[in-house]
């Protein structure tokens, strides 16, 4: 829990906590879930510090290490394992190609269609609202991406592929899903990927702090105990309807812009969906 603190985690990379934890996830003497298990998922926090995922990334025998367990009977061992891997190998590699394929300013925007409507991302803690959000979503056509079997767990990659093919991601945020280590990945993946994000509230009298905190400061939250489901619902469909137009619009003048003056981009804000406020707490829907 307490490296789920930005500031706690970097100092203990500063002091050489690191070392530790590194030690008990390789040697054999260890127990595989009482101390590796642990050990291996401080270790994926950690790896938000860019210059430590470097660091990690060039132990060749802890990197073997962790590649071998990627296919390691004990399931647990095996999610975290395909999480550091590609935290450390895959993400940089598929963020670096996404901001070369990104099309200039001074070509016109490309609308695509994405493979699913909705991807949400929760932690197995809040499974049965999640699952009741996910009927009323696809009781009104959603497409819905959603990792049903948690517990068996899919592999980041899988993960990664829904939030990239996403059009929009719902981070269902709890204490739990502050916690887990795969939330937070999926989380931090889609506003990297600059993704719609809706967060929802999943747990009475919750509000986000730590990285939870920072990374939906900005956004509008909708707060499911405290309205109520089927407000909660409602307020969720119109939020996306809301920024279904908005983007559609954009595009329009975007458009019409660049078709006059091909340069007027250039010097132009980046558009913010409507979700979005700059203010320093989150606001809920009322």
């Amino acid at each position: 829990m307490l490296v789920q603190h930005e500031q706690i985690r970097d100092e203990l990379i500063k002091q050489k906590g690191d070392s530790l934890f590194i030690r008990c996830a390789l040697e054999d003497k260890f127990d595989p879930l009482k101390a590796k298990l642990p050990a291996f998922q401080i270790l994926l926090a950690l790896a938000f510090n860019k210059d430590f995922a470097i660091t990690l990334k060039n132990n060749v025998t802890f990197m073997n290490h962790v590649r071998a367990l990627t296919t390691s009977p004990q399931q647990d061992l095996q999610q975290v394992a395909t999480a550091l891997v590609w935290k450390l190998e895959k993400e940089p590699e598929t963020l670096a190609k996404n901001i070369e394929d990104q099309p200039s300013l001074s070509s016109a925007p490309i609308v695509t269609k994405k493979q699913f409507d909705i991807m949400i991302s929760y932690s197995h803690s809040d499974k049965e609202l999640c699952h009741h959000i996910l009927k009323g979503l696809e009781k009104d056509q959603l497409n819905v991406w959603i990792d049903s079997e948690l517990m068996h767990g899919a592999t980041f990659y899988a993960i990664a592929e829904a939030i990239e093919n996403a059009e929009f991601v719902l981070v269902c945020m709890s204490d739990a899903y502050k916690q887990s280590q795969i939330c937070e990945m999926e989380a931090s993946y889609a506003v990297k990927r600059r993704c719609r994000i809706i967060p929802l509230v999943m747990t009475s009298n919750y509000k986000a702090d730590g990285w939870l905190g920072v990374l939906t400061s900005a956004l509008i939250y909708i707060d499911f105990p405290k309205l109520g489901f089927n407000k909660a619902y409602e307020e969720l469909k119109k939020q996306i309807q809301l920024i279904r137009t908005n983007d559609s619009h954009s595009t329009v003048v975007k458009q019409d812009q660049l078709h006059h003056d091909p340069h007027s981009m250039a010097n132009s804000t980046p558009r913010t969906f409507p979700s979005v406020i700059k203010n320093k707490e989150p606001r809920p829907v009322m």
